[in-house]
């Protein structure tokens, strides 16, 4: 057997502590990573009655769509996203060899950029794509997180989709994002924005739950 490398050790090492601390909030944290509602069905109704089995299938799976790709920082993002600050402090403590939890920054502590767009809401789900295939090709390639508001949080025709990191990296993001749209309809971006954020700031646009974005 190949021996795994620190990252992937590290890894298993806390998918090991989530799996003692995430209970039933396991399903929050699927939806941030891009679980659909029938995935999170599909998994409970196979162990209906095992929380255990449900968590410890959840995290297979999330490793096999993820392969390479899956990597502790997608994973405290999740559950940061998914508003577990309580989990994540426990982690935290568990495993202080952790680098801090708190919400990312660019590397050099300088400021990061936010490029926000509107497209119609009929054809804002190419952004995010099937199973959210779409959005993480576009995010791996940039080293970017995209957030796509929810329509019914804003009840408008027009979707928005708010692209965060390093502002060179969110421009050639959003000239992804655009070129595959313009693949699939006719579109015309509404309106297109930068502005710059503190690194310290970043997690406040991103919201609770991903709620701002």
């Amino acid at each position: 057997m190949a021996e795994m490398s620190a990252g992937e050790n590290q890894l298993a090492r806390v998918i090991r502590e989530l799996k003692e601390l995430i209970g039933g909030k396991w399903k929050a944290v699927a939806r941030e990573l891009e679980f659909s509602t029938t995935d999170i069905d599909a998994i409970v109704c196979r162990d209906e009655h095992d929380l255990k089995e449900q968590i410890h299938r959840f995290f297979e799976q999330w490793k096999m769509r993820e392969g390479r790709g899956a990597s502790v920082q997608k994973l405290i993002e999740a559950v940061r996203a998914a508003g577990l600050r309580t989990i994540l402090d426990d982690l935290q403590r568990a495993l202080p060899e952790l680098e801090s939890t708190d919400s990312p920054e660019t590397g050099d502590g300088g400021e990061i950029g936010c490029l926000a767009f509107e497209c119609p809401g009929d054809v804002a789900g190419f952004v995010i794509g099937r199973d959210g295939k779409n959005r993480r090709v576009v995010e791996s390639k940039t080293d970017t997180k995209i957030r796509v508001e929810k329509k019914e949080v804003t009840r408008q025709p027009n979707t928005r989709v708010v692209i965060i990191g390093e502002k060179e990296n969110c421009k050639k993001a959003l000239f992804l994002i655009v070129q595959n749209l313009r693949r699939k309809t006719a579109l015309h971006i509404a309106t297109t924005e930068t502005i710059d954020i503190p690194s310290q700031h970043c997690g406040r646009v991103i919201g609770r739950k991903g709620g701002k974005c």
